[in-house]
């Protein structure tokens, strides 16, 4: 068991507070773009995948498919998120770090979850050597469930950022990668060599602007902790190595500059603005085999002992219960469904050729606060009402469907209601709005289906064909009526095998539609069944008509005599 011994933190003396870790310290013993899916895993349900990368056209690109893959697992979809990236200059060891990250998650923190000395290193992709490796933002496919207090259990997300500020890309595009790692991050490791320089600080200034008007709009930090990491510390006896030799560095670095010119102070108070919490930890010289051979491939045996130690403490730390921050942004609590939401709405504007302005991406989180809201609260009333009258379910009468309806409409317009959003009333009304017409449309697919169950309905409508069929039988014996009983989710299947049955050559065949909303369904079924399909109805101008008509007596379109 490793000795512990505590020291108390020094508080910044800045106007805006920020919380440094009070830890114990360690005893210094012990288009035509494509994305990437790598396939060197630690298992096979298991593998990063790139969600996010700056195409040949300089625009940012999101992997919309790859993040629905991890964030709207059912695991994760309305979990509290826990997202750990680290970014930093490229070639500086941060994917090696995060696989480190990898192999205390799948081992559970156990006592020898570092691994044989013998063990290469597998994970995300990496490689010694001064050649770019990652490209963009990848993120690990599978979301670790951690408990970090009683009756709270998040998902922790990690997340690998291409190296920064190299001669590859422009500033922009280094900038906006950057960015987004840090928008979405709730622990965001700033991998460092050597020092902190001031160049390092003035990447951070990046987001105080946005910064402040966050606070102004919420009254709160917009992000959680930084945690700045220095490799190769090369002053220890100054500053040991680990957490505590860091707090004090930090605290020289941004609390002692009292002779320091203003802009330096101005930098730091900014920094500390959009922060709630900032540590620092300093890291040993891993050895010459680690840093200089090409083909390491990331055995212990090959690092120094000193350094095998540091990087043991530092993962430990970095997953410590009350170290493991759960994601917030506009004050709402973020969960896998909520992220897709900001990552969309964030991407949208880092697609502009500059560098969007602070208020254009508080917009943006602003949009995505409410739209994610909307999305959870839709999703509340359709479950609540599949529950209550779903395919599945019996009858129920109208009456009482439309009051139990009304019920649960309420609890979905109050869930998004109390949802926090940034935007003010008059933003958050737009939204509003929309969430009541995209439930009215989820409220008539229920009572339709509801309808559709009724005892007297279906002998109406049997009834009705019966007749009607002796009629036209009665008045024209050379039309085949034939009626098909079956239940309204097995219509499309039985109007698909109907067609291929009825269709031998160019053979035409008539379909009705009950509604607007079937006819558009139907037609983008049979398109995708390869035929040819158009049709009429009520919203089509007389030109259009026409044209339909024209199209019927001059083409192939299949069409006969059939009701859906």
């Amino acid at each position: 068991m490793l000795g512990e011994r505590s020291h108390e933190a020094e508080s910044f003396s800045s106007s805006t507070p920020v919380k440094i870790s009070k830890e114990k310290k360690l005893n210094e013993k012990n288009s035509s773009f494509r994305f990437h899916y790598n396939t060197e895993s630690i298992s096979n349900q298991q593998k990063p995948i790139q969600i996010a990368a700056i195409d040949k056209k300089k625009k940012l690109q999101m992997n919309t498919d790859a993040l629905s893959s991890v964030l709207l697992q059912d695991k994760v979809r309305d979990k509290p998120l826990v997202i750990i990236s680290i970014a930093g200059d490229f070639r500086k060891g941060k994917s090696f770090l995060l696989n480190f990250f990898l192999r205390y998650l799948n081992r559970k923190g156990s006592e020898n979850w570092i691994g044989l000395s013998e063990e290469p290193l597998t994970g995300f992709k990496w490689r010694a050597g001064s050649d770019r490796e990652t490209t963009g933002i990848w993120m690990w496919s599978q979301p670790f469930l951690y408990s970090i207090e009683e009756n709270t259990e998040v998902a922790i997300i990690l997340m690998d950022t291409q190296g920064t500020f190299d001669s590859e890309y422009t500033f922009s595009d280094n900038a906006k990668i950057f960015s987004l790692s840090t928008l979405i991050s709730s622990v965001f490791i700033f991998n460092l060599f050597h020092n902190l320089q001031e160049d390092n600080l003035n990447v951070l200034d990046i987001f105080s602007d946005y910064g402040r008007l966050a606070v102004e709009e919420i009254k709160e930090k917009p992000f959680q902790k930084l945690i700045f990491l220095i490799r190769d510390w090369p002053y220890p006896s100054e500053y040991p190595y680990g957490e505590y030799g860091g707090r004090k560095f930090l605290t020289e670095k941004f609390e002692r500059i009292n002779n320091k010119p203003e802009q330096i102070k101005k930098v730091r108070k900014r920094i500390c603005f959009c922060f709630e919490e900032i540590a620092c930890f300093l890291m040993p010289y891993p050895g010459n085999i680690v840093a200089t051979n090409v083909h390491y491939d990331g055995r212990l045996s090959a690092m120094d002992a000193e350094f095998v130690e540091s990087l043991k403490e530092f993962v430990e730390f970095v997953f410590k219960p009350e170290h493991l921050i759960i994601k917030r942004i506009g004050g709402q609590i973020i969960t896998g469904l909520r992220l897709l939401e900001h990552l969309k709405a964030y991407v949208k504007v880092f697609q502009e050729d500059k560098m969007p302005e602070p208020k254009t991406m508080l917009e943006a989180t602003a949009e995505a606060n409410n739209l994610a809201a909307l999305v959870e609260a839709k999703h509340y009333y359709f479950k609540k009402m599949e529950a209550l009258c779903g395919i599945n379910k019996p009858f129920i009468y109208p009456s009482v469907l439309e009051k139990k309806q009304a019920e649960i409409l309420k609890e979905a317009r109050t869930l998004f209601a109390k949802t926090k959003k940034l935007g003010g009333e008059e933003f958050s009304t737009i939204y509003f709005r929309k969430l009541d017409q995209e439930i009215e449309e989820i409220r008539e697919y229920f009572v339709e289906n509801n309808k559709s169950k009724s005892f007297y309905c279906i002998l109406g409508t049997i009834g009705t064909l019966f007749f009607a069929g002796l009629f036209y039988l009665f008045a024209n014996p050379n039309i085949e009526q034939i009626i098909e009983i079956c239940d309204r989710t097995q219509k499309p299947h039985i109007i698909v095998s109907l067609l291929k049955e009825l269709i031998k050559t160019n053979e035409k065949v008539l379909i009705f539609a009950e509604t607007k909303t079937k006819f558009d369904f139907l037609s983008r079924l049979l398109r995708g069944q390869r035929y040819l399909a158009t049709g009429l109805h009520g919203d089509k101008t007389q030109l259009q008509r026409d044209m339909i008509m024209e199209d019927i007596y001059s083409r192939n379109f299949p069409l006969e005599n059939s009701n859906y």
